[in-house]
């Protein structure tokens, strides 16, 4: 087992390359965890060996080699010597991926190498790609997603474009992006398609001509969004998959004809691939019925590394298979349509997924359980604005303790990755229970602005900062912003950066860019940045007159 630690970049294609080639597996950590969350996936992957694209921000733990991946050779360079690829067995290990656990500690899947050539193979027929085509890179380097958009695309003779590590966090104009580097492929969270398909339809901007399709899966589909994206011409590929059966297992391409199901269905099997819809007796359910979804084939990996017992509960014998042959026991509910396709209802447990990453809440009320200070915890999603889901954490004081909520949030954030981290940790006397003196999570209250920031909102006193105040409220659906408050904390992320951007360029005439938004994430900073953005290209007759107007109105400093 190789551990990968190592940017979106030429270097980290050719290290997972290389570690497959060799006979060897990996797991990949993106280099932007924290330290307590990098020590714990290592230990639970067993790596010896870390390679590694430069020096890490955490230091590693003992008794680890750590090895760096050499720059790949410029195109036209001399070739070295090839060594040969090591034989190996279609079932032996490829890479293990994890994935947010129920118990509180994370699950490793286990790709095998014949799961991840059948999945290249598929995909790269789904996607119809050929040489000439440019897949964009965007997953974090943790996310199984990354085989997807690197494998398909190099088996197919295509380039993988690798703009570098969180592109749309940055900020950056996708559609741009796109236009710029003729990008014809690219795969999507659903929540941030959303968010680029309402921005296409307020600003009426055309797709760039080059782009051929768009993936996208995770979440429900907003069906007014589908037939706004019908309207622009390119095919949409739908994708559904779970890491455990090796990231997709079955697709659906969306063109320009209607989609007679309510809600967009998640398609059909991939080659080798079956989907089983089956009553809690085991027994498959008639057509158009609910069922719980077990998935068999190809790409059903061999468990979760070192978990024996939760294995066998979720990969059960395969019944309809070859002897051996096992299914995974999904979770989700679903029922077939008379097209032959399957529709997704819904889940039979808590797990949730938000922009595109799936979450155990249980595992992030274990972390929250066991800091200092806390006798009691919960862990929801709520949606108390329509699409925008939010994970908040819920805690009880221990005897004689007396926590802060920011602190617990921060102390989270050293935990766990970013995107499991609570929007809101609020303190509550106890837990609320029903009747069967179990948690009833719909009495749970929505948290406020100061679960959010831990203060009263400081006042705007310039017209443009509460201009920018109220429009935050508005997104954010929160009573007051205070012009101090990081935006990014009161909820602010990269899909609604865009929608944001749009809301000051209608009110205050003004276009700022995304990145301006990461740069200056307060009301204040962001209010001062605006009024500079005004006074650019002000003619220098009118310049001085201007400066005049903004010292009195906005109590700016003439400078």
């Amino acid at each position: 087992m190789v551990a990968v630690r190592a940017a979106p970049t030429p270097r980290l294609v050719t290290a997972l390359l290389g570690v497959l080639k060799a006979g060897a597996a990996f797991t990949t950590l993106d280099p932007e965890l924290p330290e307590a969350r990098l020590s714990l996936l290592l230990e639970l992957s067993g790596a010896r060996l870390v390679l590694t694209d430069g020096p890490t921000a955490h230091p590693l733990p003992a008794g680890l080699t750590v090895a760096p991946i050499e720059e790949p050779a410029e195109p036209g360079a001399p070739a070295g010597p090839v060594p040969a690829a090591t034989a190996t067995e279609p079932e032996a290990l490829a890479c293990v991926f994890f994935t947010s656990g129920t118990t509180g500690t994370p699950k490793g899947s286990m790709f095998t190498h014949r799961g991840l050539v059948n999945f290249t193979l598929a995909m790269a027929e789904e996607f119809r790609l050929a040489p000439g085509d440019r897949f964009l890179q965007l997953a974090s380097t943790g996310f199984d997603v990354l085989v997807e958009e690197l494998f398909p695309a190099l088996a197919a003779g295509a380039t993988v474009v690798l703009p570098g590590a969180r592109l749309l966090a940055r900020g950056t104009d996708l559609t741009r992006y796109l236009a710029e580097h003729r990008i014809t492929g690219l795969e999507l969270t659903t929540a941030y398609w959303h968010d680029w398909t309402a921005e296409l339809a307020r600003t009426g901007a055309a797709l760039p001509p080059d782009l051929r399709f768009v993936a996208m899966g995770g979440e429900r589909v907003r069906r007014d969004l589908l037939t706004v994206w019908q309207r622009l011409g390119v095919p949409l590929v739908h994708v559904y998959g779970l890491t455990e059966v090796t990231c997709t297992s079955a697709t659906l391409r969306v063109t320009g004809e209607p989609v007679a199901a309510d809600g967009l269905p998640i398609g059909r099997p991939l080659p080798n691939t079956a989907v089983y819809l089956l009553d809690p007796a085991g027994n498959p359910v008639p057509i158009g019925s609910p069922g719980e979804m077990f998935l068999g084939g190809t790409g059903v990996g061999r468990g979760y590394l070192g978990r024996p017992g939760l294995t066998a509960e979720r990969f059960v014998p395969d019944p309809y298979g070859e002897p051996g042959a096992r299914l995974y026991r999904t979770g989700d509910l679903a029922r077939h349509l008379t097209d032959g396709t399957v529709e997704f209802i819904g889940r039979a447990d808590q797990q949730v997924k938000i922009r595109g990453h799936r979450i155990e809440p249980g595992e992030v009320e274990a972390r929250l359980a066991e800091l200092p200070g806390v006798g009691a915890a919960a862990v929801v999603v709520r949606e108390d604005e329509p699409g925008e889901k939010r994970l908040v954490g819920y805690a009880v004081a221990a005897p004689g303790a007396a926590p802060d909520a920011l602190e617990l949030r921060a102390a989270l954030r050293e935990r766990l990755p970013g995107y499991l981290v609570p929007s809101a940790v609020v303190l509550l006397p106890a837990l609320p229970l029903n009747g069967n003196g179990k948690l009833d999570r719909g009495a749970l209250p929505r948290p406020g602005r100061s679960e959010l920031t831990g203060g009263a909102a400081a006042a705007p006193s310039t017209p443009t900062e509460r201009e920018i105040a109220e429009l935050a409220g508005e997104l954010l659906g929160l009573p007051a912003v205070g012009v101090h408050d990081n935006l990014f904390d009161l909820g602010l992320h990269s899909l609604l950066a865009a929608r944001f951007a749009a809301r000051v360029r209608e009110t205050c005439l003004v276009d700022v860019p995304l990145r301006v938004f990461y740069e200056a994430p307060t009301v204040a900073e962001l209010a001062l940045r605006v009024v500079q953005l005004q006074a650019e290209g002000t003619d220098p007759d009118d310049l001085a007159q201007l400066l005049a107007e903004l010292e009195a109105e906005d109590g700016l400093a003439a400078t």
